[in-house]
């Protein structure tokens, strides 16, 4: 009996994804009928919606965008161009660099609504000149449970999140990517790089770009999921606690690289990785 019922709550929970997969893929074709616009930051949740238009018979009516910013690592544009091209989706950079929101530059708490509101209104005014309805994101229904100020900006204009609205969860986003064979299917998510400094610190994009390529230098070493957090003059790094020892191994290494990019004092958090490190 009980390996009857466990088999019956899979089943169920197989109808539930797929019922999810179905409305998700009717939403989309909805949305191409006048013409959309993807804002593809080339993680896997704007992957999986570029992949599922380009299945559509009317993906010629979709354009992605993604947003040239100091905010995200130069290899993000690299990336979300390269997916577009393969896909055969038209695919435009919005720079996203001068009259950047004071808000923003200082760091303030309420960053991420006056980034959004001014990088999709950008993408609003994109989407007039071309003639194209709606626009999407990327935002998914685990977003919704943390603190995400920049969607109350994407709902003030408009913008819609298909993954948010049909319920899918950032495990069933990767089941989903694994399954349609996507390479960004286990890739971790990048976010903004002012996520690396302490609210109401003013934004200083030469040390960020350092902080990216520490990031970078971690990452080839096979340290997947990374945030390097900079309390001045203490660099704080993050990572999964089940690879501390293999950290430890390399700290020698590691430290004499990151003080080569000017980081005076290193530390390793001993909690390990937390997403939203300064929401606490």
């Amino acid at each position: 009996m009980q390996g009857f019922k466990e088999g019956e709550v899979i089943t169920k929970s197989l109808c539930i994804v797929n019922q999810k997969k179905e409305r998700l893929n009717s939403l989309i074709s909805d949305y191409l009928q006048s013409g959309l616009v993807l804002a593809l930051s080339g993680g896997v949740d704007s992957t999986l919606l570029l992949a599922l238009i380009s299945r559509q018979r009317q993906k010629q009516n979709a354009v992605a965008v993604t947003f040239a910013t100091p905010l995200y690592p130069k290899e993000e544009i690299s990336i979300a161009k390269n997916m577009a091209l393969k896909y055969g989706i038209e695919h435009n950079i919005i720079p996203f660099i001068k009259d950047l929101p004071d808000e923003l530059l200082t760091n303030s708490k309420a960053r991420c609504y006056h980034c959004k509101k001014a990088m999709f209104l950008k993408a609003k005014n994109f989407a007039e000149q071309k003639g194209l309805a709606t626009i999407i994101d990327g935002t998914n229904a685990d977003d919704l449970k943390v603190y995400r100020p920049g969607k109350q900006a994407l709902d003030e204009l408009g913008v819609l999140s298909p993954l948010a609205i049909t319920g899918f969860s950032k495990t069933e986003i990767r089941k989903y990517a694994d399954e349609l064979h996507l390479k960004t299917a286990k890739r971790p998510s990048t976010p903004c790089l002012a996520t690396r400094l302490p609210y109401d610190t003013k934004l200083d994009f030469r040390l960020l770009e350092k902080i990216n390529r520490g990031e970078c230098f971690l990452s080839k070493l096979g340290f997947e999921i990374i945030r390097l957090r900079f309390h001045e003059p203490v660099l704080r790094i993050e990572i999964e606690k089940s690879r501390f020892a293999e950290f430890i191994s390399q700290s020698e290494k590691i430290t004499v690289e990151l003080k080569k990019l000017g980081f005076k004092y290193i530390t390793l958090d001993m909690s390990g990785f937390k997403s939203g490190g300064f929401d606490e």
